[in-house]
């Protein structure tokens, strides 16, 4: 755990850290502006809310500085820069190779930059974030090795299942935070819920995993930062490569921290189920699998609140409320109860969404 002394210099770190995200959010906007990769309501009025073209890569700075201050950290507790030998004396130190972990990311945030800018084609989008992902989970060592249900849990130490199953769990967090990016502050305000349930995990005396409360700070404080433009109405967006970052590194640091996935899936898998439940309504809606890809405007849970004539911040605070409540709960359930949380979510979620739709 850590001592007063690191508490107040963790504290100081992440002010600061603050701050030094919003100048460099206004450095992504300018920069943004001037390659002229913005967002044109026009391109799709259905599904837009703001009135005007809205800066994208807003997050380009902020992931950038991340992946930098990340690195350091580890760099300087692996080659003991800083005198921390208690993180290598206590086991805390983890065998994970974080280089590759970043290469993936690297990978995965230039696919999405360049979708922004250019539009890229599917059979280059994906196939880039796929390799993004392939070489961060079995080269960067990332691994779902057990889950806890009620009465029964699961030893996954067999082959390459549990390296597959952190593929299928980071791409889930992934997709999540990115086919959700539709609402101003949206995917930051969550994400900002995220990674604080992560460190609260990973500084639980039980879990006692410093290095992954650490990177979740660096995060914490970098959305921060960057909410302050990305509010309602926002003066830019995350872009592709901004949301599938928060979704990449919920999902990473999720698994780092003790592979306490049913917490993390309190926060992000809300939306997975709403992915989920609106891939089932398209094929029914269009009775085929392609349905899937049908862009509608009224079926995701933040589309539907607007709907209701809710304003942005109305539709925002009732979001982060929702998740904040099940977040809070994940983190006093134990393992048994968590699948009854998850299942009461699935039954809310359908709830409302039969509801919103005899009132349209």
């Amino acid at each position: 755990m850590l001592n007063s002394n690191q508490f107040l210099f963790l504290i100081l770190f992440f002010v600061i850290n603050v701050f030094i995200n919003v100048f460099l959010t206004k450095i992504s906007i300018s920069f943004a502006k001037q390659i002229d990769c913005v967002d044109n309501p026009h391109t799709a009025p259905s599904r837009k809310f703001q009135r005007n073209s809205v800066p994208l890569l807003g997050l380009f700075g902020t992931t950038i500085w991340s992946l930098l201050v990340m690195s350091l950290v580890w760099l300087s507790l692996k080659f003991n820069w800083l005198n921390s030998e208690l993180f290598l004396r206590n086991g805390l130190f983890y065998e994970f190779k974080l280089y590759w972990i970043i290469v993936g990311a690297i990978i995965i945030m230039i696919a999405g930059f360049l979708d922004d800018k250019v539009n890229l084609k599917p059979k280059i989008y994906f196939p880039l974030v796929f390799l993004g992902l392939i070489i961060s989970v079995f080269l960067g060592g990332l691994k779902i090795e057990e889950l806890n249900f009620p009465f029964l849990n699961l030893n996954l130490k067999f082959g390459i299942l549990p390296q597959f199953l952190a593929l299928l769990w980071i791409g889930a967090c992934l997709s999540a935070t990115k086919f959700l990016d539709g609402l101003d502050g949206l995917v930051t305000s969550i994400g900002f819920v995220a990674f604080l349930v992560i460190a609260f995990v990973a500084g639980k005396e039980n879990v006692n995993q410093p290095l992954i409360f650490i990177f979740s700070t660096i995060w914490m404080s970098g959305l921060l930062g960057f909410f302050w433009f990305n509010k309602p109405e926002a003066r830019v967006y995350l872009g592709e490569g901004g949301s599938t970052a928060i979704g990449f590194w919920i999902g990473v640091l999720s698994i780092l921290s003790g592979a306490k996935v049913a917490t993390s899936f309190s926060v992000i898998g809300w939306f997975i189920l709403d992915i989920l439940i609106v891939m089932i309504i398209r094929v029914w809606r269009y009775k085929s699998i392609s349905g899937v890809l049908k862009a509608d405007s009224d079926l995701h849970w933040h589309h539907r609140l607007r709907n209701l004539k809710l304003s942005k911040w109305q539709t925002l605070a009732i979001t982060v409320l929702v998740i904040s409540l099940n977040s809070f709960l994940a983190l006093t359930l134990n393992n048994q109860n968590k699948l009854f949380l998850i299942l009461a979510q699935i039954i809310c979620l359908i709830t409302f969404f039969y509801f919103s739709l005899k009132k349209k």
